[in-house]
């Protein structure tokens, strides 16, 4: 547990993955190395999230992918464990750039979410907007427009418009009208998230660069080269 939380404070990520490599170190010496008991299962997600998160991707993905593999076996392919470790996996092939890979995962993780809870919740919104966000990198916009305007809409109801999980699946919903040539729409989402981060969000641990990137993009392929460089 407190490897887990070590991932939703302000720990560094140095130390967040010695948390988690002492939890999953306990775990196995009592139950085994190769088990599939639950607590391994657990144990060997979280230390693969935080391996991920402190960029050894390789070495975290092979640990997401095992406990994935585990819990389909001891759970059964349709429980809700393995959706949320589908849907946790995804993110992280997303990052190495594994990008079908990473779209069936969240395929995945939605079907059985979608089986388990309402479309409504949370649940099921976060991988749907990530199968969104990594449909843009698949240059599959349309696709990407429906899954990024459903969480869009869900999160404003669940968080309200200037809640950071919004303006972030906001700011890709404006990047796939721009790949889909509405980049006027687009730059007319981007104006209210822009405020955002820009005033609420400014600090740099929210990451405001990814939405003045998106900003740039969206003036590119609206014919404004000079202006999308100055956001980039």
């Amino acid at each position: 547990l407190l490897a887990e939380a070590c991932e939703y404070s302000d720990v560094s990520l140095e130390e967040a993955l010695q948390a988690a490599e002492r939890a999953f170190g306990l775990v196995t010496d009592l139950h085994g190395a190769d088990s599939k008991h639950p607590r391994v299962i657990k144990a060997r997600e979280v230390h693969g999230r935080a391996l991920s998160r402190a960029g050894k991707l390789p070495e975290g993905i092979a640990q997401l992918q095992r406990a994935l593999d585990d819990a389909t076996e001891v759970f059964g392919a349709h429980s809700s464990t393995v959706g949320f470790l589908a849907g946790n996996l995804a993110l992280y092939l997303r990052q190495r750039g594994e990008i079908a890979a990473a779209i069936a995962s969240f395929d995945r993780a939605l079907e059985i979410h979608g089986r388990n809870v309402r479309q409504e919740s949370f649940t099921y919104l976060a991988p749907l907007g990530g199968r969104g966000m990594v449909l843009i990198a698949a240059r599959r916009g349309e696709a990407a427009l429906r899954d990024l305007t459903q969480a869009a809409e869900g999160f404003r109801k669940i968080f309200g418009p200037e809640h950071e999980e919004t303006l972030i699946v906001e700011f890709h919903r404006a990047l796939a009208l721009a790949y889909t040539g509405r980049a006027q729409d687009a730059q007319k989402v981007l104006a209210p998230v822009l405020q955002q981060y820009r005033t609420k969000y400014r600090d740099p641990v929210y990451l405001p660069y990814r939405a003045l990137s998106a900003a740039g993009v969206t003036l590119r392929l609206d014919g404004k080269p000079l202006a999308g460089v100055a956001l980039h």
